[in-house]
């Protein structure tokens, strides 16, 4: 009774000091829990997948090999921490055959994927962001021979700041930590579950191709989202400053002037929806959750478009695919495209945009015009230089023809 005295009577004496008091000692406290519940969940996991690599195997089997493409660089430099701490004593536990090989520069996944030997692998996992990710699928689809990878699985492990790709298309993000989510994902790459995926071809007038899994965005949403981690010391209104300190710049409030045309969506061919049941029926066994299972057929470029080109004005342009539900059977398949309007709303910008990411993809604010589509061709209109953002991605924007290649990934 006299401590509690006592600590009210410091309490009431120096209100200001025992005010920040609380607060570090919450933040600290909250700190130690997540830590504590992290070793918890780590340790159970660890259990898990030591009891599953303890199995026996046939003489004649050999163990998986896995290629995991390792990005140091990712989220600040922290990754590699993150993935020794994490998702490695699973992949040791697994009884899997693991080559670790770390990246070193910008572009050095695609490079590593373009002299990868045929059969010298069962499984490659991509171990960083979304660019991680994007590098390992780009350089495998731009093989000449990249219909021999088709039944090569390819996971996921989320080591970056954003991970949409892991969050909308692999594993999604349900927990408190990004430690849970690597355990959780690691687990699922070393499991059978399967989403088959399409990927949009964005191709420059050069020839030259990228390829999108999520979303291809364009305008003053992504300018001010890549711009949020400039913010970090705001703590959890960092989004909201972040569109705050944009409206003041005249690029945001500029929208952005472009052509558009497009064919409307096309049918699924049989002969791939053949071959992706035949690939789901081969990974049954596999040890491998939320892949990409990659078989590409090079798409025909058209230059004739159904819907003649037509001169749109835009705060935000966005083309996303794999806007369906996995489990649905379809029978054609597309991207959709949403425009959104050209007048620039202070109010809307600052109430809603914050609040337009949800679980990793972005909802339109205030969508002028939606089309659904196959393909289409984009020529921005202004000389001002301006950025595409694709799986977050960042791309000087460029004239380009686009196409849904169905079930591919």
């Amino acid at each position: 009774k006299v401590l509690k005295m006592k600590i009210a009577h410091t309490f009431w004496n120096h209100p200001k000091k025992s005010l920040v008091g609380s607060v570090i000692a919450g933040y600290v406290g909250k700190w130690m829990y997540t830590k504590y519940t992290d070793y918890e969940f780590r340790l159970e996991k660890c259990r898990y997948v030591h009891s599953s690599g303890k199995e026996r195997i046939n003489q004649l089997q050999i163990p998986k090999r896995i290629t995991l493409i390792l990005n140091p660089a990712a989220k600040h430099g922290k990754a590699m921490k993150l993935f020794e701490k994490n998702a490695s004593p699973l992949l040791q536990l697994s009884g899997c055959e693991v080559n670790v090989i770390r990246l070193e520069y910008e572009g050095h996944a695609k490079a590593l994927m373009a002299e990868l030997e045929n059969g010298s692998t069962d499984m490659i996992v991509a171990a960083g962001g979304d660019g991680t990710v994007n590098e390992v699928v780009t350089g495998l689809l731009r093989r000449a021979d990249h219909a021999n990878w088709s039944k090569v699985p390819i996971g996921i492990i989320p080591l970056g700041n954003t991970n949409s790709i892991c969050q909308r298309l692999s594993f999604s993000n349900s927990f408190n930590s990004q430690a849970k989510w690597i355990l959780s994902s690691t687990c699922n790459v070393l499991s059978s579950n399967i989403r088959w995926v399409d990927a949009l071809e964005v191709k420059s007038e050069l020839g030259k191709s990228a390829y999108v899994l999520t979303d291809m965005a364009w305008g003053s949403y992504r300018d001010t989202f890549v711009k949020e981690s400039k913010y970090w010391y705001f703590g959890p209104i960092k989004t909201f400053m972040t569109h705050f300190f944009s409206l003041f710049k005249t690029d945001i409030r500029t929208p952005r002037l472009f052509q558009l045309a497009y064919n409307p969506p096309k049918p699924i061919p049989k002969d791939i929806e053949k071959k992706t049941e035949e690939a789901k029926l081969m990974a049954v066994n596999s040890l491998i959750s939320k892949l990409l299972i990659i078989e590409v057929e090079e798409p025909l470029a058209e230059e004739k478009y159904d819907a003649p080109i037509e001169e749109y004005g835009s705060i935000e342009f966005m083309a996303s695919v794999n806007n369906h539900d996995p489990h649905d059977k379809r029978e054609k398949a597309g991207a959709r495209i949403v425009i959104e309007s050209s007048d620039f709303n202070w109010l809307n910008f600052l109430r809603e945009g914050p609040k337009r990411i949800v679980a990793g993809k972005p909802i339109p604010v205030k969508p002028e015009t939606v089309i659904d589509c196959s393909e289409f061709q984009l020529v921005p209109l202004s000389s001002n230089e301006s950025w595409f953002g694709m799986d977050n991605e960042k791309f000087e924007a460029f004239s380009c023809h686009a196409t849904v290649i169905p079930n591919c990934l």
